[in-house]
């Protein structure tokens, strides 16, 4: 199905849609890399410390001088606080930044902007009926209440926001052409004004 876009809405898809995926999935990565750093971190520290434990009493040498197994006691030690130190500061920046719920939200969150995307270019689901200038206002609609759940999500306590049950009735999408679009829960018009990005 090959649609015919006016430049307005190519306007919206190109500066706001893709830039909405791209900044998520961006960001994505970041917390996903970081989680699993600092998640690496945790399970390989965790097994080397007993390990370490288990053969802090006993040096690598045959015949060990008194200062041999000083030196060795003490070394192992140090390793084994750093090891512990460094467990605890990675579970303590995972627990304090989210670190797992955010990587889990922002991917669920960037998968369905995508499967919106999908669904208005191939007029299935919520775009099967009407015509196109409501399905790209109710595409438009989407995105953002998407966009406003991720951002509800990452900066409260709520972690169970669908689409559905979030009641946005004004929605700020950026300015394209000189227009600003508001959405209204039955349609969304054009006002004209400034935007914040």
């Amino acid at each position: 199905m090959v649609k015919d876009y006016s430049q307005e809405k190519r306007n919206y898809i190109n500066i706001r849609y893709i830039r909405i995926i791209k900044n998520l999935e961006r960001s994505t990565m970041i917390s996903a890399f970081y989680y699993y750093l600092f998640s690496t971190l945790i399970t390989l520290l965790s097994i080397i410390v007993p390990s370490l434990l288990s053969i802090q009493d006993r040096t690598f040498k045959a015949n060990p001088s008194d200062e041999d197994v000083r030196v060795h006691n003490n070394t192992i030690f140090w390793v084994i606080w750093t090891m512990s130190i460094l467990i605890t500061i990675s579970n303590a920046l995972i627990k304090l930044f989210k670190l797992d719920q955010t990587y889990i939200t922002r991917s669920l969150r960037l998968n369905q902007l995508r499967s919106e995307g999908v669904m208005y270019v191939n007029g299935i689901e919520d775009y099967e009926d009407g015509d196109d200038e409501e399905k790209f206002k109710k595409f438009i609609q989407n995105i953002e209440k998407l966009k406003n759940i991720q951002i509800k999500q990452e900066f409260t306590q709520s972690t169970d926001l669908e689409r559905k049950d979030v009641d946005l009735t004004t929605i700020d999408i950026p300015r394209q052409n000189n227009l600003q679009y508001r959405s209204d829960p039955a349609n969304v018009r054009r006002v004209t004004g400034s935007v914040h990005v």
